[in-house]
């Protein structure tokens, strides 16, 4: 072998282990001197079985694998070498004095990533080296990069997936019911939120709307507003709103998911509403353009405290009158949670249209819902969501 100077490499190689296998005394010593002064760490062994003693232990960056060695030969060790999970993908080099065509299709069949015959010029020994490491290292990268991709595909479809899921348990709107038409918007602070609203059939004939907002956001907040939901119709099958809210506490409560829920139950009579309004910010009625009642929240959101009561305010209501509930994630950002004026304002809901449509009025919500943050430059920090409840003529 020649024995040519080989300059020191950058720091970034400082670490990088290559384990030397040969029988020859000299030729270890020499690749060993070559190889620690091209800046690597170097592990020696004088045969195969040595070498996967020392594989075991730790792995190394690359391995230079004599091909003759007595007992066991270098393409029989790498084939071994190739089998273990840890080491499989090392990369090595051959090295062996035959140029034979069959030598090296054996080398290559059994896994070699090159082959260099002796005697070796070291200049071009450490540039294979450094050739084969940079390779692996890339390989690694992409495959690494591949992997975040197709991880991050995953989440991203399978939040697509919750988000479908939790907009299809919205009740279609805009809706009439009888003397009433209805509209809701939610508009999640990311894929999916823990806002919903619902309409359900109380016990005693009349609608109940509900607007639910949970604690955070995300998944397990959305979980959680599903499961509100379905709690809160089976409880008003048979349950006034004030009692159907204290028991909806009580099992969160015991369920302590670390999550709270504020939330609001409107039963929608004809001469009367009676309103339960647990956390929310104030609910409004409207008359023409004049707030005429608000209704403040009777306790802290359910799942805060054990054998939290809640009461009803009942309110008459007369035709034209318009009822408006909304999440703190649209009053927070333009005032206080406990001022409604502000967010009516900027919804334009302070006027009133009678002529216009129930297909325009959804419209015209969810523009404003949308445009309210973009007008303000404000980034939408929580889910904002509106629920809309107007009397009509019977």
């Amino acid at each position: 072998m020649t024995n040519a100077r080989t300059p020191a490499p950058p720091d970034a190689a400082a670490k990088e282990t290559i384990l030397v296998v040969d029988d020859a005394v000299a030729n270890r010593k020499m690749l060993k001197a070559v190889l620690e002064q091209a800046g690597f760490e170097v592990v020696l062994a004088n045969d195969g079985s040595q070498a996967l003693t020392e594989l075991a232990k730790k792995p190394p960056t690359l391995v230079l694998l004599d091909y003759m060695m007595p007992t066991m030969d270098g393409p029989t060790m790498l084939r071994i070498m190739r089998k273990k999970q840890a080491v499989k993908d090392v990369p090595v080099i051959l090295l062996t004095a035959s140029d034979l065509p069959k030598h090296i299709e054996d080398a290559f069949n059994a896994g070699a990533d090159d082959y260099i015959t002796k005697p070796v010029d070291t200049r071009i020994l450490v540039a294979r080296v450094r050739s084969l490491i940079r390779a692996r290292a890339d390989r690694t990268k992409a495959q690494s990069a591949h992997t975040a991709a197709a991880q991050l595909d995953a989440l991203q479809s399978e939040l697509e997936d919750a988000r479908k899921t939790q907009r299809s348990q919205l009740p279609k709107m805009p809706q009439e019911r009888p003397g009433w038409r209805l509209s809701g918007v939610v508009i999640p602070s990311g894929e999916v939120g823990g806002d919903l609203y619902d309409i359900i059939e109380g016990p005693y004939g009349y609608p109940v709307a509900a607007l639910i907002d949970v604690s955070g956001h995300g998944v397990s907040a959305g979980m959680v507003a599903s499961s509100v939901k379905s709690s809160l119709r089976l409880l008003l099958r048979d349950h006034p709103i004030d009692d159907a809210m204290t028991q909806l506490n009580s099992h969160l409560c015991d369920e302590d998911s670390g999550h709270y829920v504020c939330a609001a139950l409107i039963v929608l009579g004809r001469a009367e509403v009676a309103i339960v309004n647990a956390g929310l910010p104030p609910i409004a009625i409207l008359r023409g353009s004049e707030i005429i009642a608000t209704v403040r929240a009777c306790g802290v959101p359910p799942g805060l405290l054990t054998d939290q009561r809640y009461s009803v305010e009942r309110l008459p209501i007369e035709a034209g009158d318009r009822i408006i509930v909304v999440s703190d994630g649209l009053t927070e950002p333009f005032g206080l949670a406990d001022s409604i004026e502000e967010t009516l304002e900027r919804l334009t809901l302070l006027r009133a249209d009678p002529g216009e449509t129930l297909g325009a009025l959804d419209e015209r919500l969810h523009e404003r819902v949308r445009a309210v943050f973009l007008e303000t430059d404000t980034v939408q920090p929580d889910d904002a969501t509106l629920l809309y409840m107007e009397r009509r003529d019977t």
